[in-house]
Order: C-alpha cells, then sequence, then structure tokens
C-alpha cells in the first residue's frame, strides 16, 4: 500500500526528524535535520559562519550524535581556536570518539587520532 500525502501535508511529516536545539535553522529546515542526514555548512573565509556549525556540533553531539569536519582552509590549530572562542573543545570531543577532522588542508598531526590526514 502506497501512503498518499495531502497537498496539506508536510513533505517530511513521515520521516523522523532531528531538532538541532537552534529554533531559527529548525524552523527553515522543517523541524530539524532528517535522521542520519548530513548538514554541509559553506560560508565564506571572512564570515562567522563557523560559528553556526560548531554550534550544531554542539548541540547534535550533546544529544549523542558523532560529527565530521572536512578542514579545508586553515591549520588545524586555528579550527581549535574558533571552537574555544564559544566554549567547544574540539581536541575533547575527539579524544572522546564524538567528532573527526578530515584534514585536507595538512595540517600536522599535532592533535593526534583526532585527526584523518588526507
Amino acid at each position: 500500500m502506497v501512503e498518499r500525502m495531502s497537498k496539506d501535508t508536510p513533505k517530511r511529516a513521515t520521516e523522523e526528524v532531528v531538532p538541532t536545539g537552534i529554533r531559527e535553522l529548525d524552523s527553515l529546515l522543517g523541524g530539524g535535520l532528517l535522521e542520519d542526514s548530513t548538514l554541509l555548512v559553506v560560508y565564506e573565509t571572512a564570515s562567522f559562519g563557523w560559528f553556526l556549525a560548531i554550534e550544531v556540533f554542539r548541540r547534535l553531539l550533546s544529544r549523542g550524535g558523532f560529527g565530521v569536519v572536512t578542514n579545508y582552509s586553515f591549520p588545524f590549530l586555528l579550527l581549535e581556536r574558533y571552537g574555544n572562542v564559544i566554549h567547544y573543545d574540539v581536541v575533547r570531543e575527539g579524544e572522546e570518539g564524538r567528532l573527526v577532522v578530515l584534514d585536507v588542508f595538512g595540517s600536522s598531526l599535532e592533535a593526534g587520532s583526532l585527526l584523518a590526514s588526507m
């Protein structure tokens, strides 16, 4: 049997949605992220787009999620500093198994197993 959706039914009503915990973002996303989905945050180098990405990570990881960061813009130490600015410990998240950084930039492995060098 095929479930039919009326024109009044939101397209995501039958799928599991995971709220990010950021009210405005969840509203734009129709309630949150689809379960087991990927969120890509792309931003201009001089913007504060990184803040949104880290804040979403912080909230989802605190509820049992797992994060992958693709670092291609700057050395890992700068990524770590950005996290520290908003009191988010990127290294601790990696050491505790909630986060891995794919380091396309080519940083040295100063953060140990947290970095997956490309």
